[in-house]
């Protein structure tokens, strides 16, 4: 027997996240007919309609009586609605819902043209029932249930529409309407468009918009895995971010719940291995027995097997894996690794700063931009560090302009006055220096998180003055220079 909405209501605030899906399955084709005669576009609707189920979810609990549900969501759709409005009244917003069909002819664009003339024409009330009838075949009572009129009362409304437009015109509407029903797979691409989002917001390091995000997938879908998993990541980063130790239980919680959806989420494995204590090999094999065609958790492995103090047989391993067809993401950090690997604890640093160049040129080839920035700056640190200022100066300058904020601008001027005063270059150098003592608009300490290396980081003229007879050697005793680097102490 068919639950009613109030059983269903009452199952979420219990806990049961499956019965919210299952309001979404009975009512999205309602409120996506709501959102088009709202609106007269197809894509604005589909927007509304994901929004409106997502404000309905988080103020569930301000449902006084659970059999009223649907006309408390239709409620919810205009006021998204009058959200929207208020948006575009400051500015043009870009909407975050999949781009119209490249199918779309001019034909069909001039059918929907006169379709809303037509339905322009209707009564509200009329051309409302009307949308939501053909929208998905809803009955009488459905569409007078959501709108909180007699079965009696939709039916005389729909006789009246159908009096107002020709005939010509009734059978645009009904074709319209057909090949505009939202696609069966709506809260799949509702959530796909929410893990994507998700991922974004993480790759920004933007914890809030990461657990925003994964928590709007959770809710419309809570048999995703990969939504959990995103928490997951979403409390780790925090943890990273804030140092909230609180938050590592809570990314623990989110895995083992995305690991019940499914047992072979991959990203749920790897980091519930990762969180183990210690010696984490144990762990990795575990997971790899459960998912062994993971290239991440064999590089992980290798790695562990490096910490464990066997690096050859790691550097055996991580080596073969760059023969093989693995994700971009792992074959960037097996470069990485390798690099740093042979430059510091093999003593071949010729060889690892050829495996950083190519861990650079391999983000770079698909990675997000920060990732690659990252990359190709630790390649630029370490040759300055290996004296090798043309090839320093060189990375610099690829990822000058591509700087994620005002602090990575500055150290890079810094590296390329250090590289340009070895290089015989005076001018350029102090050039340089004066660039890296203008600060730019950002708060002092902000975006620092690239910085390579575990220690605060230090302000790029600190570094300077600390460094000035070793890198800056050919121009330390220049009058100009004194008078740059002394700017800030000055101040």
């Amino acid at each position: 027997m068919r639950a009613t909405d109030g059983q269903l209501v009452r199952r979420v605030l219990e806990g049961d996240r499956e019965a919210f899906g299952e309001l979404v399955e009975r009512y999205r084709d309602m409120v996506y007919g709501l959102g088009y005669h709202l609106t007269g576009e197809f894509e604005t609707a589909r927007d509304l309609a994901q929004e409106a189920f997502i404000q309905a979810y988080l103020r569930l609990v301000q449902l006084r009586d659970p059999g009223k549900f649907a006309g408390w969501l239709r409620q919810i759709a205009l006021n998204v609605r009058r959200s929207q409005l208020r948006r575009r009244e400051v500015a043009t917003v870009a909407l975050d819902a999949e781009a119209e069909p490249a199918s779309a002819t001019p034909q069909s664009s001039e059918i929907e043209a006169v379709l809303r003339e037509a339905l322009g024409r209707l009564r509200e009330p009329e051309r409302l029932a009307l949308t939501l009838h053909y929208i998905n075949g809803y009955s009488h009572g459905e569409i007078g249930e959501f709108l909180g009129v007699r079965p009696e009362t939709v039916k005389t409304r729909l006789a009246r529409a159908r009096q107002h437009l020709k005939t010509e015109v009734m059978a645009m509407v009904e074709d319209t309407f057909e090949r505009k029903k939202l696609p069966d797979e709506f809260t799949r691409e509702t959530v796909t468009a929410a893990l994507r989002r998700g991922r974004a917001a993480l790759e920004d390091h933007d914890y809030q918009g990461a657990l925003s995000a994964f928590g709007e997938a959770a809710l419309i879908q809570p048999s995703s895995a990969d939504a959990h998993a995103g928490i997951g990541a979403a409390w780790l980063l925090k943890h990273e971010v804030l140092e909230d130790t609180e938050a590592v239980a809570k990314a623990r919680a989110a895995y083992e719940e995305a690991l019940a959806r499914n047992p072979r989420n991959e990203e749920a494995l790897i980091a519930l291995a990762y969180l183990e204590p210690g010696d984490k090999r144990r762990a990795y094999e575990r997971a790899l027995a459960i998912v062994p065609e993971s290239a991440e958790l064999r590089y992980l492995l290798a790695w562990e097997v490096h910490a464990a103090g066997d690096t050859a047989h790691a550097i055996e391993v991580m080596s073969a894996m760059l023969d093989q067809d693995i994700p971009l993401s792992v074959r960037v950090r097996i470069h990485n690794n390798l690099g740093s690997l042979y430059h510091d604890a093999l003593g071949d640093p010729a060889r690892g700063r050829e495996h950083l160049r190519l861990a650079a040129e391999t983000a770079e080839s698909g990675a997000t931009r920060n990732l690659a920035f990252l990359h190709w700056r630790v390649y630029a640190w370490v040759t300055l560090k290996d004296r090798r200022w043309a090839d320093a100066a060189d990375a610099a300058l690829h990822i000058l302009e591509a700087a994620p904020s005002d602090f990575e601008r500055r150290n890079l001027h810094v590296l390329l006055a250090a590289a340009a005063a070895n290089l015989g270059r005076a001018e350029e150098a102090v050039e340089h220096l004066k660039e890296a003592a203008t600060p730019g608009p950002e708060q002092p300490g902000s975006d620092r998180w690239f910085w390579p290396y575990r220690e605060p980081a230090p302000d790029p003229l600190e570094w300077v003055r600390a460094h000035l007879q070793d890198y800056f050697a050919p121009i330390a005793e220049d009058s100009r220079v004194h008078v740059v680097v002394g700017k800030r102490e000055q101040a």
